[in-house]
């Protein structure tokens, strides 16, 4: 038997523009999505997850399943196939995972896998989907003797995070899952298929309140929603984007410097362009944000695809529970939580 244990993820900066080639910085949130791996005397894959449901079929059938992964175009961008009645379908992915496990790995022996996470399923934001997929390419490669370091997670998941997201996925969030801590990551862009750069940032004491609006955030949406107005004006969306770039090149100084204040500062300006310009944003991720910073949050601003979803608050210990309350009372579940942790355990 094999467990294994993925973090979440947060943007601090940096979503949406990451896609078209500048940087952004992601960070581990201690919220951790588990996976257990147990060997069967058969063929036989079982499946069963809390919140997401059972599924059950044999490794000959998942392993000869038709799997394709369709790019985005500037014309065309690519649907979700995992979206079924306008909910993501989380077991899909991993079906299609254990599948293409199966026919790299020439796997003949099922197993049971099971599936437990603490990351809230309502919204969206917290990178979920990257942390179910981590945490079981984790249990099956050890159960397995798979042989893949964690380093290569990256190259393994991509495809999958294409998928769920429309055709046009960076994959940072699997950086954040397989190796924790705050990590500066920039797609490059020159390369076929694009090729993501990464540096971690050091260990920093900052402390964050998520709040959740409770409002479905589908990154397979925004993202082609922003993918629309750039083919529609390159300029002023390219301005936009460089800006975000810059804000991403202080914010590393800040984190580097352990500066608490301008990185709020720097996240306060974010939001504003991702709401205002990009149009990602929500009404209610909006009274959050406006919430937690007049109770004395150093900056706050939505995380992820948007348009619900979550939102962090760079907080001191001493605002914390304040601003937690503050999210509360305009309607939001708000949790205190640690940021920067360790990626994927065995």
């Amino acid at each position: 038997m094999a467990i294994s244990t993925s973090p979440g993820n947060v943007f601090f900066l940096g979503e949406h523009s990451i896609v078209y080639g500048r940087p952004a910085i992601v960070a581990a949130v201690n919220f951790r999505t588990h996976a257990e791996v147990k060997k069967r005397t058969d063929n036989k894959v079982v499946i069963n997850s809390d919140g997401y449901g059972t599924f059950e079929d044999t490794l000959e059938n998942l392993s000869t399943k038709e799997w394709t992964v369709k790019l985005a175009t500037p014309t065309e961008p690519a649907r979700n196939d995992y979206k079924t009645d306008g909910k993501m379908d989380v077991l899909a992915p991993a079906k299609d995972l254990i599948g293409r496990l199966a026919q790299i790995h020439d796997l003949k022996t099922g197993f049971e896998l099971s599936v437990k996470s603490e990351i809230p399923q309502n919204s969206g934001g917290m990178s979920s989907s990257t942390a179910f997929l981590s945490s079981v390419l984790g249990a099956l490669n050890q159960e397995f003797s798979l042989g893949i370091d964690h380093q290569n997670f990256f190259d393994v998941l991509l495809p999958f995070q294409v998928k769920i997201h429309g055709g046009a996925a960076s994959g940072a969030e699997i950086t954040s899952s397989s190796l924790g801590g705050y990590n500066w990551v920039k797609r490059d862009l020159t390369k076929t298929p694009p090729v993501l750069e990464r540096k971690n940032l050091g260990k920093q004491n900052f402390h964050l309140v998520i709040g959740n609006t409770g409002v479905a955030g589908l990154t397979s949406e925004t993202v082609p929603y922003v993918r629309s107005g750039f083919n529609g004006d390159n300029a002023s969306y390219n301005a936009v984007f460089d800006r975000i770039a810059e804000l991403v090149s202080l914010a590393e100084k800040a984190i580097k410097a352990g500066d608490a204040k301008l990185l709020g500062q720097l996240m306060d300006e974010d939001h504003e362009l991702l709401s205002r310009d990009l149009g990602v944003s929500h009404p209610k991720l909006n009274k959050l944000v406006d919430a937690a910073r007049q109770a004395g949050a150093y900056g706050a601003k939505l995380s992820g695809g948007g348009k619900g979803g979550v939102m962090v608050a760079l907080v001191s210990q001493e605002t914390q529970d304040k601003v937690a309350k503050a999210i509360e009372a305009v309607g939001g579940h708000a949790y205190i939580t640690t940021v920067g942790g360790e990626g994927l355990k065995n």
